[in-house]
């Protein structure tokens, strides 16, 4: 039983990894400072020409929303990460009974 609590905790802990660090990225941004908002202009060209026609303003508004899309973003990462952490924790401790039981049991 406690090799298959295990193995359990690690898969999880594996697929709310991978979950984790997958990227997620917003193909509908039009943000003159978000990554895939950037590589939507059809060249550097066009996208320097509009960022130089930006005011102050509308390059702090941009990078006020980028700020706060980017911080959620990490928020729930870090929360996975954290789940992550925990499950793998917990596998190692079924692990670690497992073998000192069987150990205890062959012996």
């Amino acid at each position: 039983m406690f090799n298959a609590v295990a193995v359990v905790t690690f898969g999880s802990a594996a697929l709310i990894g991978v979950w984790a660090i997958y990227p997620r990225l917003d193909k509908k941004s039009g943000s003159p400072i978000f990554w895939e908002g950037i590589v939507s202009r059809a060249t550097i060209g066009a996208y320097v020409q509009e960022v130089m026609q930006l005011d102050q303003s509308q390059i702090e508004q941009a990078y006020a929303a980028q700020n706060y899309h980017l911080s959620e973003i990490l928020c729930t990462k870090y929360r996975a990460i954290q789940r992550c952490a925990r499950l793998f924790t917990i596998g190692i401790i079924f692990a670690c009974v497992y073998v000192v039981l069987g150990t205890i049991t062959v012996g």
